[in-house]
């Protein structure tokens, strides 16, 4: 369904030495006829078809038909910013061999590439194996650009999740064993566009669960006791994001119980976190709503009983349409607004203070 729009972020690059490698991943679709339509426009395009073998299996597949000295994944619907290759490469070939991986910040988009809200800016660079202990600060599997040598180093992503039907946290299994060897680099724009949808693979709060943990399983084994007390702000955090997809997706009581979770792991946090009180009054606005307009639809069904004439003079239904220039600028400046409160409210620095403590037990 967004292939096209993804490919055709990544072809309109400024930066236009690039490869594109796409792996079609056993697909039933026309996915591949989509892509030859745009090989035959862009030389620079190549298809590769093979059987159904999961994420990690398919990304190396593309590494190892490509030929670049940077290596950057992108998923099927998510979308770059212009400049993210540039903007990315030239931080790597400025910072040397030192640098194995870089990564910018990310907006979540909905189904007509409009900005949901959501956002997912870290401050984390150098070594951020302690930030990656907490959460995938990287934010996506889109959002990174590595250097082909260091991942042949640290090694290439791992198809063991699938193999323990744990598949989703690919990319930050392979983002810790490269930071433990390198450090990392950050572009602080929103450069990346990062597709929410209902039935996205990260929607799947038990698989990812399970996921994570064998992710970070040697983490825990080596530091046993700072793993348990991380384990419980990541899951804090996850509850968190879990509220925020409910609510969403509309569910309300999903959201209550996700934010209930999320303060019994981690009160202190889970109070002074900005996405968290702006989520409580969006809450607070949406049962209001529906209580005015389930009082207002109360007494039009009862006009409409008295006068039947009435519902004939009802309005057809429009047609869906893309919002126009006015609301993407105003979503656009809420996103920053949102990112701009995010920073200032008191859980930067308490997590700042917890990455720190953590630093000193697995990084001394």
């Amino acid at each position: 369904q967004f292939i096209e729009r993804t490919i055709n972020s990544v072809s309109h690059q400024t930066y236009q030495q690039i490869e594109i490698v796409v792996v079609d991943d056993g697909s039933r679709d026309n996915t591949a006829q989509i892509v030859n339509q745009l090989a035959e426009k862009d030389p620079r395009i190549k298809l590769i078809r093979q059987q159904n073998a999961g994420v990690a299996a398919a990304r190396n597949r593309g590494i190892a038909v490509s030929k670049g000295e940077f290596i950057a994944p992108v998923d099927a619907d998510d979308l770059w910013h212009p400049k993210n290759v540039e903007k990315q490469v030239s931080c790597l070939i400025n910072a040397g061999e030192a640098m194995a991986m870089t990564y910018a910040w990310t907006v979540d988009i909905d189904e007509q590439d409009c900005l949901t809200g959501n956002t997912r800016s870290s401050v984390y660079y150098g070594n951020i194996v302690p930030a990656l202990l907490y959460s995938n600060v990287v934010g996506s599997g889109s959002a990174s650009i590595i250097r082909r040598r260091s991942l042949e180093t640290a090694g290439l992503f791992s198809s063991e999740l699938r193999n323990q039907q744990a598949q989703g946290c690919e990319d930050w299994d392979n983002y810790l064993r490269i930071a433990k060897q390198y450090e990392v680099g950050l572009i602080p724009e929103f450069l990346i566009g990062y597709r929410q949808l209902g039935h996205s693979m990260s929607t799947r709060k038990a698989e990812m669960t399970q996921s994570s943990q064998l992710a970070l399983q040697p983490v825990a084994k080596q530091f046993p006791l700072t793993y348990k007390r991380v384990r419980r702000w990541s899951d804090a955090l996850d509850y968190r994001f879990l509220a925020r997809e409910y609510f969403s997706a509309g569910n309300t009581t999903g959201t209550w119980e996700a934010l209930q979770q999320s303060f019994r792991l981690d009160p202190l946090v889970t109070v002074f976190t900005f996405s968290v009180w702006n989520l409580f009054s969006q809450l607070t606005t949406r049962s209001l709503s529906h209580w005015l307009s389930s009082t207002r639809d109360s007494k039009q069904s009862h006009t409409e009983e008295a006068n039947p004439a009435a519902q004939l003079a009802q309005p057809a239904t429009q047609a869906v349409r893309r919002p126009s220039r006015l609301k993407q600028i105003i979503a656009s400046t809420k996103v920053y607004l949102r990112s701009l409160l995010t920073a200032i409210f008191p859980d930067g620095a308490i997590n700042t203070l917890r990455m720190r403590w953590v630093s000193s037990q697995v990084c001394p």
